[in-house]
């Protein structure tokens, strides 16, 4: 059985002291079950301003049987710090159900970000900036 549930973040946000929408940086999760993994795929910039919409699928994604987590980072173009812990949250989550989480196609800047610190992602990077 497959399923899909994609989450958005906002997409405007007014500008503090602008009185002017702006653009903010936009994600999309999608996420998907095969079998005993649960697919992750995530598009777009995960930083402060983006992370309600994976947060959102955080409890969609415990609801779910699995035995391993794909993060598919292909389509991440950048993250931050914030982005960093949330990531590292889940990876926590995950490993707290008894399952193993993977972080696989992260370009060399996103793998870099996820790097630093403490922490044990696993994460497969593709080598392209």
């Amino acid at each position: 059985m497959t399923t899909t549930v994609t989450g958005h973040s906002p997409t405007e946000l007014d500008a503090p002291g602008h009185g002017a929408a702006d653009p903010a940086p936009s994600l999309c999760v999608h996420v998907t079950t095969l079998g005993d993994m649960c697919v992750l795929r995530l598009d777009g910039v995960l930083v402060r301003e983006s992370l309600a919409a994976l947060e959102g699928q955080v409890d969609h994604i415990g609801g779910l049987s699995f035995r391993n987590v794909l993060l598919d980072a292909r389509h991440l173009q950048r993250i931050d710090e914030a982005g960093r812990n949330v990531l590292v949250g889940l990876h926590h989550y995950v490993v707290a159900r008894g399952a193993r989480m993977v972080i696989k196609g992260a370009s060399a800047a996103v793998a870099r970000s996820l790097g630093q610190g403490q922490s044990d992602l696993l994460v497969n990077a593709t080598g392209r900036e």
